[in-house]
């Protein structure tokens, strides 16, 4: 009979000695809703660039306040970096002696000694000459051009709002409604086309980078036994513990299809029911950037997905077990700092970062790459996407279900998922949707030998195929983990006889 944990802290402890998995004792290793819709900015002024003050990176925020500084930050960054070379337009900076004042200003003083037409002269130049870049080397948008200066507005009128004098002198202003601010939207406007020009003339060369490759199925093989090897012989049990969660994520990848980084770190450890030892089933219950929403405006959950094998099973139900109980409702947490494998918690109440997500594929490729054990690419975890897609076509899988495999399939009647060519979607729905057809997916992903027509017929499946346990590695996360260490100390013994 299935099981669904609301959390798996609920399991008594006879069943986490059953199911739960540990990781290295003697007998295993032998020793909330978006308040701002502004973009959050991080400023780094780059004193040694001659295109002025760079823009290293753009995160969205869900505090105002956070904002505001930002946006102050990455003007006064500019303005530090670029007053003593910054030309004044002369007609309304006329004193020379005014102008030398001001570069002995910081950018927030600097703004105090203004009127409203010079503010928008400098803001003009702020917009056409601090040159923001990604880290990668493309032009940022104007929209987030635009939430810097939307801070350091804010910031400004603070300021203005706690002097009597100050709000006198200025009023209720706004740079986007404001008439002689317009010359700032037009610096936006322009720098908004160059940037299209520009990015437009590279699109090739920027497919061509960003593009990420197929995996086959031997190369992610090779990865996932790099991972748990890496795992395996880490000295310290974080370390241990933040390479299985990224093994997790190649699991959940490989049987469910790759999803959004942010998805993937907002899985819900209530979102897996357990169908037996080799058996889970996933289902996204989140509402993410995937989400797709029927005629009625209502929610279409997508299909299920089922992840096969012991030690597939094994590396969730660790995840999900030795957390308090108020954790968060999330499968990827957290380790704590200077955590042991005898301590009874093991993760924090804290999701991981995103960057722990995206890097489960591409931070294990490059050794691999090397050694020539898997071909030159470049691999991230949307990799993982083509190579749900690659399999289950070359299995002769029909096109409906490889859609539905990787998200592009709405289960509500009433939602058409992308990627298909069927008029007749709606009749097949109950198929797609069926336990059976899903368990078939898991099993041609988990068994490579394995095409459709072998899993086709719903009789020989159930009866045949299901049961065989030739077809179903029943190896479990300790033993796979073991071996590894058995073969290092080989290897290792190995090099010191050689040596002697």
């Amino acid at each position: 009979m299935a099981k669904k944990y609301s959390s798996f802290s609920d399991v008594s402890d006879e069943e986490n000695s059953i199911t739960s998995p540990t990781i290295c004792d003697e007998d295993f290793l032998l020793g909330g809703d978006r308040d701002d819709q502004e973009l959050n900015v991080v400023a780094v002024a780059n004193m040694n660039s001659t295109n002025g003050v760079s823009i290293e990176k753009i995160s969205p925020r869900k505090n105002t306040k956070k904002t505001t500084n930002y946006g102050r930050r990455a003007f006064c960054d500019w303005w530090d970096a670029e007053k003593q070379s910054f030309q004044f337009d002369e007609h309304k900076f006329p004193r020379q002696d005014f102008r030398d004042m001001l570069r002995e200003l910081d950018g927030v003083a600097l703004f105090m000694e203004l009127t409203h037409i010079q503010r928008a002269s400098l803001l003009r130049g702020f917009v056409a000459g601090v040159k923001p870049r990604q880290s990668g080397g493309a032009p940022l948008s104007a929209k987030t051009i635009k939430s810097i200066v939307d801070g350091f507005v804010r910031h400004i009128k603070e300021i203005e709002a706690e002097s009597d004098i100050l709000f006198e002198t200025y009023g209720d202003w706004s740079w986007t409604k404001g008439k002689v601010y317009g010359i700032v939207k037009e610096a936006l406007k322009s720098y908004s086309m160059h940037r299209f020009s520009q990015m437009t003339q590279t699109v090739s060369e920027r497919k061509d980078t960003s593009a990420s490759d197929s995996l086959r199925l031997f190369a992610f093989g090779l990865i996932k036994r790099q991972t748990l090897k890496i795992a395996a012989c880490s000295q310290l049990f974080r370390e241990r513990l933040l390479h299985i969660q990224k093994a997790t994520v190649q699991v959940i990848g490989q049987f469910c299809g790759s999803r959004a980084i942010s998805e993937m770190n907002e899985i819900k450890v209530s979102d897996f029911i357990e169908h037996g030892l080799c058996w889970f089933e996933y289902r996204p219950s989140g509402v993410t950037k995937t989400t797709k929403v029927d005629s009625t405006f209502t929610v279409a959950s997508r299909v299920s997905s089922f992840i096969l094998g012991r030690s597939n099973c094994d590396l969730i139900r660790l995840l999900a077990s030795h957390r308090s109980l108020d954790a968060p409702n999330r499968l990827f947490l957290r380790p704590l700092n200077n955590v042991l494998e005898s301590h009874e918690l093991w993760f924090a109440n804290q999701n991981v970062g995103i960057n722990q997500i995206s890097g489960a594929i591409k931070d294990y490729t490059s050794n691999l790459i090397e050694n020539q054990l898997i071909p030159e690419g470049k691999y991230t975890n949307t990799s993982m996407r083509k190579l749900v897609v690659d399999r289950l076509s070359d299995a002769g899988c029909p096109e409906m279900l490889v859609a539905s495999a990787i998200g592009h399939y709405a289960s509500n009647s009433s939602s058409v998922g992308a990627g298909f060519v069927h008029k007749n979607l709606v009749n097949y729905s109950t198929g797609v949707n069926d336990v059976l057809t899903r368990k078939k997916i898991a099993m041609l992903m988990h068994n490579t030998k394995l095409k459709w027509r072998d899993v086709e017929d719903d009789e020989t499946f159930f009866c045949q195929t299901l049961s065989d346990p030739k077809l179903i590695d029943c190896t479990t996360l300790s033993e796979v983990l073991n071996k590894n260490i058995v073969l290092l100390r080989r290897q290792y013994k190995k090099k010191v006889s050689e040596q002697f």
